[in-house]
């Protein structure tokens, strides 16, 4: 199993274009899984059907007062694993076929009021510093787009279009997302341009 392990990682890093977070959340639970199954079931083949060991896992899962979101999470991240080994024709079905899942637990966001928000944007202005254009055009540019952390550090000086007054995004499923910034702001950019060097030029980086 763990060949189809790594072979699954590679596949989600290859073809999926996943980022390393979530490699790294996938190989952390699949370890779990795999240490599981080494330990309790050894030599058991592949294709074997594991709707009693998946059920065993989940079970021993619960067992260890786990909460529940990080259940799931597992159970998403065997169903996508399965779901890759039917893929390849490593096995037959998967084994979550009309197995009962544990229900995530719901909870009301919590989120900015619209005055806090702008107040929260305005703060880099407010400063007297130079890096207060790049501040804030970057708390504009996650507000505005929901881009992850790691894209936004990752824009590269051609993805933003100044004449169209929009920034692009090649990491999200392989296809080009662009957004326009919120508000006003889009000016800030043109300073940051021409206000010379910056630590990650030379890797074509913008901020």
């Amino acid at each position: 199993m763990d060949k189809w392990i790594q072979r699954f990682l590679f596949y989600l890093r290859a073809e999926r274009n996943a980022s390393p977070h979530t490699l790294r959340a996938y190989q952390h639970d699949l370890s779990g899984f795999l240490a599981f199954v080494q330990a309790k079931y050894p030599g058991l083949p592949v294709e074997r059907n594991q709707r009693i060991v998946v059920r065993d896992y989940l079970s021993e899962l619960h067992g260890r007062n786990i909460q529940r979101a990080t259940i799931s999470r597992a159970v998403a991240v065997l169903r996508a694993f399965y779901k890759y080994l039917m893929r390849e024709e490593a096995v037959g079905q998967t084994p979550f076929i009309r197995l009962p899942m544990p229900k995530r637990p719901k909870f009301l966001p919590r989120f900015l009021t619209e005055e806090e928000m702008s107040r929260l944007l305005d703060l880099p202005v407010e400063r007297p510093v130079p890096s207060s254009l790049r501040d804030g055009a970057l708390l504009e540019l996650l507000y505005s787009s929901g881009l992850r952390i790691q894209e936004l550090c990752r824009l590269n000086i051609e993805d933003i279009d100044f004449w169209g007054r929009r920034c692009g995004c090649l990491e999200k499923e392989a296809a080009s997302a662009w957004f326009p910034p919120a508000r006003a702001r889009f000016g800030g950019f043109t300073p940051i341009w021409k206000s010379g060097p910056r630590p990650n030029a030379a890797r074509g980086r913008f901020f």
